[in-house]
């Protein structure tokens, strides 16, 4: 499941198909921030990977540097659009 994929909780307890949220139903804020939970945890990923790589200190500590960068650009346009929301 995605973090855009949200499901009710039925009264008998199980999902079923009259229980998904549809697109209709969501808030105007919700694709945003599922997206910027997305980039976060694919960050914060790539950043552990990275961190315990091989590689040395110095390179180790520019390619966290640009990865950072590089995560702060993906970010940006999904902030702008909650904010103006």
């Amino acid at each position: 499941m995605t973090a855009g994929e949200q499901y009710k909780i039925c009264r008998d307890g199980e999902a079923s198909s009259a229980c998904v949220r549809g697109a209709e139903d969501e808030v105007p804020w919700q694709a945003p921030i599922d997206v910027l939970v997305d980039l976060d945890l694919e960050y914060e990923l790539e950043r552990a990977a990275l961190s315990r790589s091989s590689l040395g200190a110095t390179l180790k500590a520019r390619l966290l540097i640009k990865l950072k960068e590089q995560y702060r650009i993906r970010r940006q346009p999904y902030m702008q659009q909650l904010a103006a929301l």
